[in-house]
């Protein structure tokens, strides 16, 4: 996920990180209906149409990191809480960063790609991913 976001900058890779049952729930703090949850297809678009008004002129036009924060696993299932760190260099916005922490759980497919079934995000004092992504729904 994090090469999808920060190295290749490609929503197939990202997709491909996805369940097909995937659920985005924004921050609940933000106000109805930002705050309602999504699922993969919408993922899908919004991560497309974000990547698609990256500043390609410039020479790192996005910036993403990921710190596991707490996890638990089982044999077929996963919980990780991390904190991110995301920055972007939008066309028509300019530069803005989302700072925050997710509930990420996951599930490992038969084939044992592990992938992504909810994404919980939890603000922190800054503006958050679900936030950013809202601007691309």
């Amino acid at each position: 996920m994090e090469n999808a976001l920060d190295t290749y900058y490609n929503s197939l890779i990202y997709s491909n990180c996805l369940a097909h049952d995937f659920t985005f729930y924004p921050d609940e703090g933000l106000p109805y209906p930002s705050n309602q949850p999504w699922g993969k297809s919408t993922e899908e678009n919004v991560v497309s149409n974000l990547l698609m008004n990256l500043d390609y002129g410039t020479s790192r036009p996005a910036e993403v990191s990921f710190e596991i924060l707490n996890r638990y696993e089982t044999s077929d299932s996963s919980y990780l809480r991390v904190g991110y760190t995301m920055s972007y260099v939008l066309r028509n916005l300019g530069n803005v960063s989302a700072q925050g922490e997710a509930e990420i759980y996951l599930r490992k497919q038969v084939d044992g790609r592990w992938v992504i079934v909810t994404w919980k995000d939890r603000a922190d004092t800054s503006t958050t991913w679900g936030e950013i992504k809202l601007t691309f729904k």
